[in-house]
């Protein structure tokens, strides 16, 4: 056989091992390595089946981050290593190379060569360092599925949802599986997956999962909110919040109808003239709808904010969330008096409490304008509510609408505004320097609140008949 065609043969495998074995979710190299602690594959040298001899995670990104990657080391001299990351994706295995030659064998896409080349320095560094026979032996006990990522939307769209997905589907259930888990922002695993054996390790320490790994580790991965598994959070939520925070801000919205849930962000992704599009956009509502209400949402503190793994790397990533509530506390403090000015509708802020808190609140909600990202899934990947999503041109292109609302089961899509209205600028107040991350500016603010108010017509019905309290 020619070394092509054991390339071949090797492209497949791979192939094979990255496809989903459910609904975009599990992929099959990570089934495999659970349910038998490793997998297979075609070795590009020989043509024959191959099993990894060493698993090693690093850390690819900020201190605190948890952008994970793991690595498989497949025997020989040739110092072949399969890359395994990319939480949006599943974490597929993303690129096969030669530590030996620095040569890319495969990729599962053309930019993942360059994306991984941090990564794969470490690994020639230790491939240059270490003999082909002296790498840490990695034993068929029982493996570990790595989990938490801090951002709760990729915990829950990427992560959540593989484990529920395995979870329903799992052959072997006569041992409990073993997990590390670095954050659960929203709720504890073994608190939503306790119809499941799961054991669950806390570790105080990102060190403590980085390195070669005695056993073989996989982190699951999905591309979708499945149903059952949004039902199920939404089940557990009122048994995991607190009443003491929740029922006041219930009773301020008691007897508001419509009530409508706005996003305020400050620190990167968002518009320049955010004060006068909210303020006028609360101000058109309320006089359309007398007894409409509102509902601020900046920043929520993930559930297991305190835990240990946050005061890691200097405490890098509390402080900056500290910071970030701090600073939108005074924002939205500052609001709040603008808002006092012109109406006397209710309007909460639930800025600062906790996730699971905010999320179960948002289930009042009859119709929110948000964001993009992140705030947005906050109510719109839990509860079916109507919208209407504000971005940058990249963010309101054809299709991200229904990006959006393909990304839950059963989700519903939002309205996007209107591209015409919004201009982008030149700041990228973010790490990833791509045009999706630029802020922007509402050009009309005007015709954009007509806008959000024609669609708030349509998805609820006309105003609720009641005494005016506008003050314009």
């Amino acid at each position: 056989m020619s070394d092509a065609i054991h390339i071949e043969r090797f492209t497949r495998s791979l192939e094979a091992l990255n496809a989903f074995a459910g609904d975009r979710a599990v992929r099959a190299y990570q089934r495999e390595i659970i349910d038998t602690g490793s997998f297979s594959i075609i070795a590009p040298t020989s043509g024959a089946p191959v099993t990894p001899i060493a698993c090693h995670v690093i850390n690819n990104g900020d201190p605190a981050h948890g952008n994970l990657g793991i690595a498989y080391r497949l025997p020989g001299e040739e110092g072949i290593w399969l890359l395994a990351g990319s939480v949006k994706d599943g974490f597929p295995i993303n690129e096969a190379f030669s530590a030996r030659s620095g040569s890319s064998l495969w990729a599962l896409a053309d930019d993942y060569p360059q994306l991984n080349q941090p990564w794969k320095n470490q690994l020639e560094s230790i491939e240059a360092s270490t003999g082909a026979e002296d790498f840490p032996t990695t034993d068929l006990c029982t493996p570990l599925v790595l989990a938490g990522h801090p951002n709760f939307a990729h915990h829950l769209w990427n992560e959540l949802a593989g484990l529920y997905c395995y979870m329903q589907q799992r052959a072997r259930k006569s041992r409990p599986l073993r997990m590390a888990c670095l954050y659960e922002p929203l709720l504890p695993l073994q608190y939503l997956f306790d119809r499941e054996q799961l054991e669950v390790e806390r570790p105080d320490r990102f060190e403590k999962v980085l390195g070669f790994q005695p056993c073989m580790v996989t982190r699951l991965g999905s591309t979708r909110i499945h149903l059952g598994l949004r039902q199920r959070i939404k089940a557990k939520l009122p048994e995991h919040t607190d009443n003491a925070v929740l029922a006041p801000l219930e009773a301020e919205l008691k007897n508001a109808s419509p009530i409508v849930w706005l996003s305020v962000r400050l620190d990167a992704r968002t518009l320049d003239n955010q004060t006068a599009f909210l303020t006028n956009l609360m101000a058109a509502v309320a006089k359309q709808y007398p007894r409409a209400g509102f509902v601020l949402d900046g920043f929520s503190f993930p559930d297991d904010f305190g835990e240990p793994i946050y005061a890691d790397a200097n405490a890098y990533l509390a402080n900056a969330m500290v910071k970030r509530e701090r600073e939108l506390q005074g924002y939205i403090a500052d609001l709040l008096g603008v808002c006092a000015q012109q109406f006397n509708n209710p309007v909460v802020s639930v800025s600062g409490i906790r996730l699971a808190e905010a999320v179960y609140l948002a289930r009042l909600a009859d119709y929110y304008v948000c964001h993009t990202g992140s705030l947005q899934h906050k109510i719109a990947w839990f509860h079916n509510t109507p919208g209407m999503v504000h971005a940058n041109a990249a963010g309101l292109q054809a299709g991200a609408g229904k990006w959006l609302a393909d990304q839950v089961e059963g989700g519903r899509p939002p309205r996007l505004l209107s591209s015409q209205l919004v201009s982008d600028l030149d700041t990228i107040r973010i790490t990833n320097q791509v045009a999706r991350n630029r802020d922007y500016h509402i050009n009309d603010i005007a015709s954009a609140v007509a806008e959000i108010l024609d669609d708030l017509g349509v998805v609820t019905g006309p105003p609720v008949p009641g005494y005016s309290i506008w003050r314009g």
